[in-house]
């Protein structure tokens, strides 16, 4: 079967977890919901949480490519595209559900900022002058202009003034 793709918005459940080795990754567990207007704004309509495992694959050779989540807590609001598959498993209670994936690379996952209250930037890193080459002086060259021919030699008749 091909894979399904889609895109879904909802909030981190867990911390992520990041794995490297022979494959580098980051797992999230999404939970979504769906809202309505309601008589005192919006609500969650019942029973429309779903839950999804998100596996971000990153190149054997680029773990560094992770590192833009590392940002990702738990409660944050993201948008997930990727690849999805959904199979049944059975609960310990003996109850059978549906388990929902995504498979998708680091590109494809956006924070969203509406539960974003501030953000806070590190100080600029400063060179000091002491790694910065020397000024040299511009080099003045001599003119050529007296080497240049006369342009009203080479100009039509009805142009020259």
């Amino acid at each position: 079967m091909a894979n399904q793709m889609i895109t879904v918005t909802g909030n981190i459940a867990t911390t992520p977890t990041f794995k490297s080795g022979e494959y580098n990754l980051c797992e999230i567990f999404l939970v979504t919901e769906e809202w309505k207007n309601g008589e005192g704004g919006l609500e969650a309509r019942e029973d429309s949480q779903a839950a999804y495992n998100v596996t971000v694959w990153a190149p054997r050779d680029q773990p560094q490519a992770l590192d833009a989540l590392k940002v990702l807590k738990k409660g944050m609001r993201i948008e997930v595209a990727g690849a999805f598959k959904a199979g049944l498993y059975t609960k310990d209670g003996g109850e059978t559900d549906v388990s929902r994936a995504i498979s998708c690379s680091p590109s494809d996952v956006k924070l969203k900022l509406n539960r974003i209250e501030s953000v806070e930037m590190k100080a600029p890193q400063r060179t000091t002058k002491q790694t910065l080459p020397p000024v040299q002086p511009a080099t003045q060259y001599p003119s050529n202009e007296d080497q240049l021919p006369d342009l009203n030699d080479y100009m039509p008749a009805y142009i020259q003034p």
